[in-house]
């Protein structure tokens, strides 16, 4: 929303005791917000190719901020220049036309701050969107795993009653025989190759 400095030639304010052409007091705001819509530009890009991109949806979101942050100030400025640019419209200052162009821009931020406001809602809800997905996808994830873990238990379980069931009847085979359970695991293995 860049203004040339025509567009308020005339118009003279005072902020602070300073008086300042309005042309000059928005010339940062103008420049800062050309920055910022910018890199706003170059964040929609990114998320035209990857539309559930987190990081890029939060610095979507704080880029928007400051684009409101920017638009209130640049408002706020231009409010206070339709103050006493009431006053310097009925002195004779400064003719019709200068003040309906001011009070357009006026109109412009407001319908700025607006969108910025709208569109910060939408990333916000967006975001809230993605994240609450990625947690549903993580839970179900931990509850398959859950599932994994808990039959890999059950089975090492199984396995180790199994080896101490061999264990013992190895022990007691043993004592009946009278043969130690190394000479029976020798003979095992034996008749496990014929």
């Amino acid at each position: 929303m860049a203004f040339s400095s025509n567009t308020y030639k005339g118009i003279t304010i005072k902020f602070s005791g300073d008086t300042t052409q309005l042309g000059n007091a928005l010339k940062d705001i103008d420049r800062d917000a050309k920055t910022v819509n910018s890199e706003l530009s170059e964040i929609n890009k990114g998320l035209k190719l990857d539309s559930k991109n987190v990081d890029l949806m939060n610095q979507k979101f704080n880029k928007v901020s400051e684009a409101i942050d920017a638009t209130k100030k640049k408002l706020e400025i231009l409010k206070e220049a339709k103050k006493q640019a009431d006053e310097q419209l009925k002195n004779g200052e400064i003719g019709e036309t200068q003040f309906k162009q001011l009070e357009a821009e006026i109109s412009k931020a407001e319908n700025a701050l607006k969108r910025y406001k709208n569109e910060a809602k939408a990333t916000a809800d967006k975001i809230k969107s993605e994240l609450s997905s990625a947690v549903d996808k993580l839970a179900s994830d931990v509850k398959k795993t859950s599932v994994a873990v808990a039959g890999i238990i059950t089975a090492l379980g199984g396995i180790t009653y199994s080896a101490a069931n061999t264990a013992d009847e190895l022990n007691t085979l043993s004592k009946v025989t009278g043969l130690s359970t190394e000479e029976l695991q020798r003979f095992n293995y034996a008749s496990e190759l014929v």
